[in-house]
């Protein structure tokens, strides 16, 4: 089993299984376009996995964290407006 995390904040992305018995895996590599990794283990076998599913999520996970961010911007700018306002000059007009 191959688990895959983001680098920038350790967020789990995505699992590879290779098979149903336990193994040792001796190296990993990625291809030059980061399309594909393969694997080399103990039973002397190489498993190739393609990895268009992780590239799905990981465009997902920065959309949403780019959406949340533009969220806290709004959000933190409409705070402001709320502090900068001023406030009536005539308590009488509460």
């Amino acid at each position: 089993m191959i688990r895959l995390f983001r680098a920038e904040n350790g967020v789990f992305l995505h699992e590879l299984r290779r098979g149903s018995t336990s193994c040792f895996i001796y190296s990993i590599c990625f291809d030059q376009s980061s399309s594909f990794i393969a694997c080399n283990s103990d039973t002397g076998t190489t498993h190739i996995f393609s990895l268009k599913v992780v590239r799905d999520k990981l465009e997902i996970l920065v959309k949403n964290e780019q959406a949340h961010d533009k969220k806290k911007v709004e959000i933190k700018k409409t705070e402001q407006e709320i502090n900068n306002e001023e406030l009536p000059k005539n308590p009488k007009s509460l």
